[in-house]
């Protein structure tokens, strides 16, 4: 059985090997400045590397309903770290949207598996969520 690092380590290599190939063929280069170069490597390390990594763990844990079930909180992530790091807006719609999605994540988490719940699980989920 693989394991989940040597799953998301692969499937990088591959992934950047056809990016890298697709770029050769259609003639796109690489017009990137340091510093766009430096942001794009390290969105693709958190959240590709390090996130998905905490997904893939959290499935061994949980399972891929549950796993996925709370990483579907990712749009909330956002919506949380544009508030306070862009002073962006909450509107009541958005507010009450939020209080409906961790409602229905506690739901199906207190249902389904009381008593199984895995809390390191349930934490990787929600980490991997917060890094995509």
């Amino acid at each position: 059985m693989l394991g989940t690092a040597k799953v998301n380590i692969s499937r990088l290599f591959l992934g950047g090997f056809f990016l890298f190939l697709t770029l050769l063929i259609t003639g796109n280069g690489f017009n990137f400045s340091k510093g766009e170069f430096f942001y794009l490597s390290l969105s693709g390390i958190i959240g590709l590397g390090l996130g998905d990594w905490l997904l893939f763990e959290s499935f061994l844990l949980l399972g891929p309903q549950l796993s996925m079930l709370i990483f579907t909180s990712s749009p909330l992530m956002t919506l949380l770290l544009s508030f306070i790091f862009l002073k962006e807006k909450i509107s009541p719609l958005d507010f009450f949207g939020i209080i409906l999605v961790i409602s229905g994540i506690c739901l199906a988490l207190i249902k389904n598996r009381l008593g199984k719940i895995v809390f390191k699980g349930v934490l990787f989920s929600f980490l991997g969520a917060l890094m995509q």
